[in-house]
């Protein structure tokens, strides 16, 4: 740290906006910043934490770059523990360049991924736990997700954690009174209910591991593919969603050969939907392959939204999607509903508890109705699947639950076969994972893993 004494970057999102914000860190901080804007006493004399506006200028040329407000945090109480500045400028691209250009001349390095948060583990501001659920707050893609990391960051999952590691603490006490003083009667008296603690906490583990692993499928956003035949409205469908002319519509049929995605909210969770090719026999290969990704979708989908005209009869392929639907949750747009056709296929969704809507995919004015409609069931299905919040929400602490969990299996297991020495190591390596998880152990590879996924500025 001592090579990269203070650290500067754009703590908001690059591009025009009205406003930015950059962050500087590290003990030359005041310092050059003073040198920086004009006045200059007002900014020496600056409160911590009180705002002030200042005019932002290149040392060197004193020429005005922009006119900014600048806060002051005094270390320790600052997000990194060091001493801080927050500039606050105009947010266009050549304005965040000229700054900090201006800054890099004062010899401030560009920050790293993740550094800020570094620095505030490091300098103890932070466990490492929260500072991991940082980074899944800005970049969840689910409100479960986000719910996961803010417990995360609250320090919910950091309690649960400690109450584990003092249980096994006593219980290493426990055995270890037992090793150094066998002819005591009250140590001979203590409770034998310690295997009964490490099996409750064994089963807690493996309850985080079971909720990580039905929580998964929502880390990166729910996929829903369009899926029917051809000439049914699928892409029709894809635009009006997207509210604009992703997909090529056209009369012919087959105009869509291949899949293709776009991301959309819809009931707060971000949704990635797929215009796929249509379901038909052929004996082009270009259709064939778009087909087989068609069906591959589905497979490996939670929702499809099923299109099928109003006007047409119901082919094999249709009848094989719902055959075969098993676990997943089929949506139904019947479409074209200005044209004549029999109730066959709403009957027939009706009896297969498919919920399904009628709708006209040329009228914009049914937008409304049929986002209402969509939001309505996947909600459902969400909250359907419902679980508890896990404790992990990260690759490096599910590597660690497994091992934990091992750990616990394996003393609750054979302890009852095993010497009080033995167990009370067996127990000091699980003490190790703990200490591992929330960093009270880690090395640098660890860390840069870490924060290297981090965004710059945070």
């Amino acid at each position: 740290m001592e090579k990269r004494d203070t650290i500067a970057a754009l703590a908001t999102g690059k591009g025009n906006a009205a406003l930015a914000i950059i962050r500087i860190s590290g003990k030359k901080s005041f310092e050059i910043i003073q040198k920086l804007v004009k006045p200059e006493k007002r900014f020496i004399n600056a409160l911590p934490k009180e705002t002030g506006i200042y005019k932002f200028t290149n040392f060197k040329t004193q020429k005005v770059i922009d006119e900014v407000m600048a806060i002051k945090y005094l270390s320790p109480k600052s997000y990194t523990g060091e001493d801080m500045v927050e500039i606050i400028c105009h947010g266009g691209e050549i304005v965040i360049n000229e700054i900090i250009s201006t800054l890099i001349e004062e010899k401030i390095s560009v920050a790293e991924r993740g550094e800020f948060t570094k620095r505030a583990y490091l300098n103890g501001k932070m466990e490492l736990l929260k500072a991991e659920s940082i980074d899944k707050i800005i970049t969840s893609n689910s409100k479960k997700q986000h719910e996961i990391a803010l417990n995360a960051f609250q320090g919910n999952t950091f309690k649960k954690i400690i109450e584990w590691k003092q249980y096994i603490k006593k219980i290493i006490m426990e055995l270890e009174a037992r090793i150094e003083f066998p002819e005591e009667n009250d140590i001979i008296n203590i409770s034998g209910h310690w295997m009964e603690n490490i099996r409750t906490i064994n089963e807690s583990i493996k309850k985080e591991i079971l909720n990580r692993e039905k929580i998964k499928y929502l880390e990166n956003g729910l996929s829903i593919p369009i899926v029917g035949i051809t000439n049914a409205g699928k892409s029709t469908l894809f635009n009006m969603l997207l509210g604009f002319e992703r997909a090529i519509v056209h009369h012919e049929e087959g105009t869509t050969r291949d899949t293709i995605s776009e991301e959309i909210l819809i009931a707060g969770e971000k949704i990635k939907i797929f215009d796929t090719a249509g379901l038909h026999e052929t004996e082009n290969n270009v259709e064939k392959i778009g087909i087989k990704k068609s069906f591959e979708l589905m497979e490996n989908s939670q929702i499809i939204i099923w299109v099928t005209p109003r006007n047409k009869e119901m082919t094999e392929f249709e009848k094989s999607i719902l055959k075969n639907k098993g676990k997943t949750k089929i949506i139904g747009i019947i479409s074209k509903k200005d044209l004549s056709g029999n109730k066959e296929k709403q009957e027939l969704l009706s009896r297969l508890e498919i919920e399904n809507i009628i709708v006209s995919l040329l009228d914009h004015l049914e937008k409304d109705a049929i986002v209402s409609f969509l939001k309505e069931i996947i909600e459902k299905e969400i909250n359907q699947n419902k679980t508890e919040n896990s404790m992990i929400f990260s690759k490096r602490q599910e590597e660690i639950f497994y091992r934990m969990k091992e750990k616990t299996e394996d003393i609750v297991g054979k302890g009852s076969f095993l010497g009080e020495e033995i167990v009370s190591k067996l127990l000091r390596d699980l003490l190790d994972e703990i200490a591992e998880l929330v960093g009270e152990t880690t090395t640098d590879d660890i860390l840069n893993s870490i924060f290297d996924n981090f965004c710059i500025g945070k």
